[in-house]
């Protein structure tokens, strides 16, 4: 069976050769992590579906420099009938975050192919960075993207900011029909 995986890396990060992490004697630093479990969810249109997410937030407050490094991984089996994939290489993955009944972010996912022991996988990956540099905010898109207003047309690209239950669906569209299909949902746990 070919197994198709779906890996969403959201990576806030601080280069190196760009800005200086100050040492801990000029910044204050806070820490904390995520979780999230993704299990099927709505109506169950692919049982075999599973995943998770979690990483770590690290905030040099003095600076105003932001560190955040976030993975998702979601597997199942392709083809698949409930989600309608039979070639993963065409499927539109998302990732939807929602804060009580608004959708604040839909991430964009794109494909890259891969070989695994198992067989062929498909893999679905997101990175994207903001740091602050010279006192501004600079948002670098490694692969994906991730729309944080959804009220205005087009992308706003940026980092989304998780919040302690927050809700994350991910879903399958087939923008021919304009047919969305939720199949993994889970909650945001923050830990400090």
């Amino acid at each position: 069976m070919i197994r198709f995986v779906t890996a969403v890396l959201v990576v806030l990060f601080v280069g190196a050769s760009n800005v200086a992490v100050p040492p801990p004697s000029q910044a204050k630093t806070v820490r904390s992590s995520f979780r999230v479990t993704l299990e099927p969810c709505c109506n169950d249109p692919e049982p075999n579906a599973q995943g998770r997410a979690s990483g770590t937030i690290v905030a040099f407050t003095r600076l105003g420099t932001v560190l955040e490094f976030s993975a998702v991984k979601v597997e199942f089996p392709v083809p698949s009938a409930g989600l309608g994939i039979s070639d993963p290489t065409t499927a539109d993955i998302r990732l939807v975050l929602r804060r009580g009944e608004t959708d604040y972010a839909e991430c964009f996912l794109a494909f890259e192919p891969c070989q695994s022991v198992e067989g062929e996988d498909a893999v679905f990956k997101l990175q994207v960075g903001e740091f602050t540099q010279r006192g501004r905010g600079v948002l670098k898109g490694i692969k994906g993207q991730c729309d944080l207003d959804l009220r205005t047309l087009g992308i706003q690209a940026g980092v989304p900011e998780l919040q302690n239950g927050d809700v994350a669906t991910v879903r399958v569209v087939d923008t021919a029909t304009s047919t969305v299909t939720d199949f993994l949902q889970g909650t945001v746990q923050l830990k400090h």
